[in-house]
């Protein structure tokens, strides 16, 4: 049976340690983990990929700058190619940049 569907994507969350903002979320079927983030929602032009096909994905982000919102969203894509977006409908997910002490800034 052909596989025409993307992966589901659930439970996206975000957290913050010592400057280092990890995201995490569930797909319904092993898939490729892929940020893309920025600090102009129209503009996304930061990313990390992995290729991986996990269904437990775990993404960080370093070298963000403190005090600035950004925004992200997420995509996965099975073994068959199909791919998934989820930009949080339409809102897209954001946080704050922390500094690398943790001082100051905040995560959303």
């Amino acid at each position: 049976m052909a596989d025409f569907n993307g992966p589901s994507i659930s439970s996206v969350v975000s957290g913050i340690d010592v400057g280092v903002l990890t995201i995490t979320w569930q797909t319904s079927e092993p898939a490729t983990s892929i940020v893309r983030y920025g600090t102009n929602s129209s503009n996304l032009n930061l990313g990390v990929t992995n290729l991986a096909l996990v269904t437990s994905h775990v993404v960080k982000l370093t070298g963000l700058i403190p005090g600035r919102t950004y925004f992200y969203l997420i995509v996965s894509g099975d073994a068959a190619g199909n791919t998934t977006t989820n930009n949080n409908s339409g809102a897209y997910y954001t946080f704050t940049g922390w500094p690398r002490d943790g001082a100051a800034g905040g995560c959303l």
